[in-house]
């Protein structure tokens, strides 16, 4: 088992079989716990930390009510750390995304029974990594597919072990759309790049462009624009103004503006979206 305090710490547990607790432990609900032995995390790790907890026949159990532990614990690893550290995890991980494409069920002998398996594409601000699903998840993620998925379904893992990841299978928990502030933060982002998909450095230089000056009252920055995105922000692309001047057959002189850009853009606002931050 996994248990997290307060801080959000997670440490892994276990109960001794020839000295089993007398009172259960259930998932979801908050304990005191007190006179545990503690030993180093040197088998299979679930968790980061150096040392896990082993429950006996002495240790005492009582639920608490403490609002304060959190009741999932997230942390969650972004896509790129994942595929740079991928021989560094030697513990389960968490991981969140959109699921950007999937593929079809699959059966695979193991232990001598038949197992479903599925591939999925999990997205994020970072980049995309392919996630294997086996057994029961199979036929969670593929429901919620059949009946409830959108191009903007997030997708939550928890306790998701990585391709060289040492041990035995474990299970992972799985969340669609969680209410936490990385889901909603995640589908902003994506709604902002189906409204403004991005483009390929050849995309880029076939595109015609063109620069607005942004002041906010204290200073001012300049952006470029391009279509299509300049055409819904002004009301004309930027082919259209360069078409309009050559039948104009008239030079603009350097730092000057056309009349056109001038009378459309000039005191329109801009609200900014920054789809990175700072570490």
């Amino acid at each position: 088992m996994i248990l997290i305090d307060r801080r959000g710490t997670k440490i892994q547990a276990s109960v001794c079989r020839r000295h089993p607790i007398t009172r259960p432990i259930e998932v979801g609900r908050v304990y005191n716990i007190s006179h545990f032995k503690v030993v180093l995390n040197d088998g299979i790790r679930l968790t980061p930390h150096d040392f896990r907890l082993i429950f006996h026949t002495c240790t005492s159990v009582a639920e608490s009510f403490d609002v304060r532990i959190p009741r999932n614990g997230w942390s969650f690893y972004n896509t790129q750390i994942i595929r740079n550290r991928v021989s560094d995890f030697t513990h389960l991980i968490d991981c969140l995304g959109v699921i950007s494409a999937a593929g079809q069920e699959k059966l695979f002998i193991k232990d001598s029974q038949l197992t479903k398996m599925l591939h999925i594409d999990l997205q994020d601000s970072r980049g995309k990594i392919r996630c294997l699903l086996i057994g029961s998840l199979v036929n969670i993620v593929a429901d919620y597919l059949a009946s409830n998925w959108t191009k903007r379904s997030v997708i939550a893992f928890q306790f998701v072990k990585v391709k060289s990841f040492k041990g035995t299978p474990v299970s992972s928990k799985v969340h669609f759309n969680p209410n936490i502030h990385d889901a909603i933060e995640l589908t902003k982002r994506d709604e902002m790049l189906n409204t403004y998909p991005r483009k390929t450095l050849t995309q880029l230089l076939e595109t015609k462009e063109f620069k607005v000056e942004v002041f906010d009252g204290v200073d001012s920055a300049v952006f470029v624009l391009y279509d299509p995105e300049a055409e819904q922000f002004t009301g004309f692309s930027c082919e259209e103004l360069i078409n309009n001047i050559a039948l104009e057959n008239k030079s603009i002189p350097e730092g000057e503006y056309h009349e056109d850009i001038e009378n459309r853009v000039a005191g329109l606002e801009m609200l900014l979206w920054s789809a990175t931050k700072l570490v």
